[in-house]
């Protein structure tokens, strides 16, 4: 067995998606940038132009479903910030993607 046949066994097995297994080595600034840069044509993550937030180029291919995802956890956040839910109930949330 492959290792992405490996993951997806041991991610169906937990009820997670495979995604939530993957180490994204995200530690630094660096790397986060690294990682941004590369979702820019396929997800259209553009900077603002001080800095300060991320949005999203409608024109990119997977832009929609990304604003739908994003707009569903910014939901979850309200939720979690106006103690409809727990921390707990967040982070199973969280899990689950």
């Amino acid at each position: 067995m492959d290792k992405p046949e490996l993951l997806e066994s041991i991610a169906a097995a937990l009820g997670v998606s495979v995604n939530a297994l993957k180490d994204y080595g995200v530690e630094t600034a660096g790397d986060l940038m690294s990682l941004l840069v590369r979702l820019e044509d396929s997800f259209g993550i553009v900077p603002s132009a001080d800095g300060s937030g991320l949005s999203l180029n409608p024109k990119a291919p997977h832009a929609p479903k990304a604003a739908m995802a994003i707009e569903l956890w910014a939901e979850k956040r309200a939720r979690l910030e106006n103690g409809e839910i727990d921390a707990d109930e967040y982070e199973d949330w969280k899990a689950l993607l």
